[in-house]
């Protein structure tokens, strides 16, 4: 999970960003996405976007790493 450090420490990401941090395709990213029905803006994925993405899909570099 991200703790409270980490979640000040996030930045705007684009949808790219993200679904590199998790060594996915932006497409694969969006099923996950929908798969969990996460409803989010067009736009750039703002911290607290990122902080309800991390805490549903997990931390990507835990993914990463093991």
């Amino acid at each position: 999970m991200i703790n409270n450090q980490n979640a000040r420490d996030l930045r705007p990401k684009s949808r790219k960003q993200l679904a590199d941090e998790y060594g996915v395709s932006p497409r694969t990213l969006r099923r996950w996405f929908k798969s969990k029905e996460l409803i989010l803006p067009p736009s750039l994925l703002l911290p607290k976007d990122l902080e309800v993405i991390y805490s549903v899909l997990g931390d990507p570099r835990s993914r990463n790493n093991g």
